[in-house]
């Protein structure tokens, strides 16, 4: 099983929400994690991917219902909490 399905069964036990749903809005945090991560790669800084990607996630975020929206922000903390996220190793096979 990889990192990444873990985090997503985590998700959907802790918000009592399908896994298809926590599949997606996993997909959703960690692509705006890899833009963020790219925004500073090499020798440049380019804040306005990151003020990019921060707008795509928020328009994909309000594709949900309006009272899911809260729930949706809390999981993206709880992704970010997650002691073993990280975005390199997330397709990384566990035991």
């Amino acid at each position: 099983m990889k990192r990444s399905e873990v985090l997503i069964q985590k998700i959907a036990k802790t918000f009592n929400i399908s896994e298809a749903t926590a599949a997606d809005i996993y997909k959703i945090v960690n692509t705006f994690d890899w833009k963020v991560f790219c925004s500073y790669m090499a020798d440049y800084d380019h804040p306005e991917e990151r003020t990019e990607a921060r707008h795509e996630l928020i328009a994909k975020r309000n594709n949900y219902p309006e009272d899911f929206r809260e729930t949706f922000d809390e999981i993206e903390t709880f992704i970010h909490n997650w002691e073993d996220y990280n975005i390199h190793k997330m397709d990384e096979e566990v035991e």
